[in-house]
């Protein structure tokens, strides 16, 4: 009977939660200069592919070679290169309709607060 809890005993309940961030090992900073996406083919979530363009870095570069074996100017005329501007996608996050509202309720907060920095600084 000691092991019974007594139904009369009152549940308590917290009044506060902390949550500690913790970086995972992939974690890093990126810039977003766009994204692409939409509802997944299921309609159960959307895809936001964040991306940032650029020019495009050669493929291939050539260099004359000195006496000595001294790497001396670059040929131009051999360097390859892509023929158009690049989207190097970072990341993909699949949004369920919940955290979706949630992340463009949150934007539309930090936009406001944002506009009303710049606002004052000019």
């Amino acid at each position: 009977m000691d092991n019974e809890k007594d139904p009369k005993a009152e549940v308590v309940t917290p009044t506060e939660v902390a949550f500690d961030y913790i970086k995972g090992s992939h974690h890093r900073v990126m810039i977003a200069t766009g994204v692409h996406g939409g509802p997944t083919p299921n309609g159960k979530f959307i895809a936001a592919s964040f991306f940032s363009e650029r020019l495009p870095i050669p493929t291939r570069e050539v260099y004359a070679v000195g006496p000595g074996g001294v790497i001396g100017e670059r040929k131009i005329e051999k360097t390859e290169s892509r023929h158009a501007l690049v989207r190097e996608v970072d990341a993909t996050i699949l949004f369920d309709m919940e955290v979706a509202i949630k992340v463009r309720e949150w934007l539309d907060r930090h936009i406001t607060a944002l506009k009303q920095l710049n606002s004052v600084n000019q």
